[in-house]
């Protein structure tokens, strides 16, 4: 495999997307010790998670408090997210699917695509091991990559695995994830392949999978301004087409009269926002990173809903305009993985709510970083501003449900001002990659 670095170097050099394409099993390359980043990284986490266990054990068995007090995670647990809507599900493709009577509570209140992803978990005789033996599969796949990755930039074996295991092992995002069993997972695990798509040059493929995440949970859809930056229009009206099909297609699937089905799920949506976006639920609001949940925890906790309306109302148009100019105005012009960072970090800042889980998504780019990483470890050079970033990481992987005040948690509110540091630095920090080449040849290739 040529050498990518090289390559961007060389300006005479013509570089195609499948030859420039990552390939890590010719590799031999001189073996390197673990940089100052990734320990930093692991240090900073174990420490976190040590810090926050020993918080909660005085809690449970010294003071003797309720939660927060003595256990990191939300209340909610016992894979409550896949569980709750079983009894809804037998009337799948049925009127009463839509029911409000109490022997089917909750309403279901995703997007209807979303519908379409639980029914075939709950195809299984057993739903809840079909889910986790589905997620557990492709997560292996994403770890197999980032230790395939890891091992042909010089790292041995047994420091690959020690690294990896401590990151999962430790990941409070991954841990939150499998209390709660929400299908976050499997948007994250969409994201990961789309962007690993989109990197190697496979911008349909990549505009499918992140048009398939956002037909589900709606805002991975904010993935598709990496086609807009590399001007792949056609590949963005594909992917909004495929929005379109998917959901019509899943629309039907719930009820086979189209509209009948749409107001229903919008029924559920309506639901989900007067009674999560709209009131200070206390026992979650702690566990909420975005930004709209930062204002609800500082001035919104005894407004009645129709204040909170009014306010979302107005941090819905302002997030918006925000984030278009930022995009329009600085994240299109930076390098690919700082595109990715910043992109991950708006889709956890700016919906009106985000809780923990949310945070998986983080990984995509902690991976190419840790790979971006070990290549300037590999030349004997370092890069500015990459050690805070990972530091960053360490603190938003790892559980601050110990800072309590009044009792409440304000751990959400400490991860929202750790993503804002960790988007100012995405900004101001070009994190350039072998990656970059071979996106903007694709997207010339494409225009041309």
């Amino acid at each position: 495999m040529p050498d990518l670095q090289e390559a961007v170097g060389d300006q005479k050099t013509v570089i195609s997307p499948q030859s420039a394409s990552p390939s890590i099993s010719h590799r031999n390359p001189r073996k390197i010790l673990l940089p100052l980043e990734l320990r930093a990284f692991c240090a900073s986490i174990i420490l976190l998670a040590v810090i926050c266990a020993i918080s909660e054990c005085i809690g449970h068995f010294y003071m003797h408090r309720p939660e927060p007090y003595n256990w990191p995670f939300i209340k909610f647990y016992d894979n409550i997210d896949v569980r709750c809507f079983i009894a809804r599900f037998h009337y799948f493709h049925q009127l009463r699917f839509f029911s409000r009577e109490p022997a089917l509570e909750p309403v279901f209140g995703y997007p209807a695509p979303g519908a379409v992803l639980y029914k075939f978990f709950y195809l299984a005789p057993h739903p809840i091991v079909f889910f986790f033996i589905v997620s557990l599969s492709l997560l292996s796949l994403f770890v197999a990559t980032l230790y395939r990755a890891m091992r042909a930039e010089g790292i041995s074996l047994r420091t690959a695995s020690i690294f990896l295991a401590t990151a999962i092992v430790f990941s409070y995002p991954l841990w939150f994830e499998f209390l709660l069993g929400n299908l976050e997972i499997m948007a994250f695990l969409m994201i990961a392949a789309g962007v690993l798509a989109f990197l190697r040059g496979h911008s349909y493929m990549a505009a499918a999978l992140f048009a398939i995440a956002g037909s589900i949970k709606i805002v991975p859809l904010i993935f598709l301004g990496l086609l807009v930056a590399r001007k792949q229009y056609r590949q963005f009206l594909f992917a909004i087409v495929m929005v379109v099909g998917v959901t019509l297609t899943s629309l039907w699937l719930v009820y086979p009269n189209i509209a009948v089905s749409w107001r229903g799920i919008n029924m559920g949506l309506n639901l989900f926002r007067d009674s999560y976006l709209l009131l200070f639920r206390s026992e979650e609001v702690g566990f909420d990173h975005s930004i709209f949940g930062a204002i609800k925890q500082f001035t919104l906790t005894f407004a009645d809903s129709a204040t909170t309306a009014h306010v979302l109302a107005i941090y819905t148009k302002v997030a918006a305009l925000v984030g278009l100019l930022l995009f329009f105005l600085r994240i299109r012009k930076l390098a690919v993985i700082n595109q990715i960072l910043c992109l991950t970090l708006a889709e956890l800042l700016l919906p009106p709510t985000s809780i923990d889980y949310t945070l998986l998504t983080l990984y995509v780019s902690w991976g190419l970083l840790l790979v971006v990483c070990l290549q300037a470890a590999r030349q004997g050079r370092r890069i500015p501003g990459l050690l805070w970033v990972f530091l960053c990481f360490a603190v938003l992987m790892s559980p601050e449900t110990e800072i309590i005040a009044a009792g409440q948690s304000y751990g959400g509110q400490m991860k929202c001002f750790i993503l804002l540091v960790l988007m100012g630095l995405a900004l101001y920090f070009p994190f350039r990659s072998q990656f970059d080449p071979i996106c903007e040849l694709s997207a010339n290739e494409e225009s041309a």
